[in-house]
């Protein structure tokens, strides 16, 4: 229950943020303060990654670097419970992209999830 209420309150932070700097530097920042956050626990996994799911996951970061700039320009016009909205149904897509990055089959489970997912917002 802590990591949502933790987002949902960041949605606010971010509307107030974006009136002082850059959407592409505020995600920037970031970022950067997650990977280093990160990195420890990165440095001691790396060894076991193969190249491409370093790369699957260079490019899913891209995609969420993309969605999270996308999100905060929005949030300059939009109030923060339509930009959570709008977040949320991005998050439903993740289950329909397994196929898409060779990580399995999307099963009926998958799919009945999302659907409820999408119930509740």
């Amino acid at each position: 229950m802590l990591v949502p209420m933790l987002w949902g309150l960041s949605l606010p932070l971010v509307k107030m943020a974006s009136a002082y700097m850059r959407a592409e530097v505020f995600v920037t920042i970031r970022f950067l303060l997650a990977a280093f956050s990160l990195l420890p626990w990165v440095l001691m996994k790396l060894g076991g990654l193969s190249k491409k799911r370093i790369s699957q996951a260079f490019l899913l970061g891209v995609l969420n670097g993309a969605c999270l700039i996308c999100q905060t320009i929005g949030i300059k016009t939009l109030d923060a419970a339509s930009s959570a909205f709008i977040a949320d149904l991005a998050v439903l897509i993740v289950p329909f992209l397994l196929p898409v990055f060779q990580l399995g089959m999307l099963r009926l489970l998958n799919i009945v999830c999302a659907l409820l997912c999408l119930l509740g917002l």
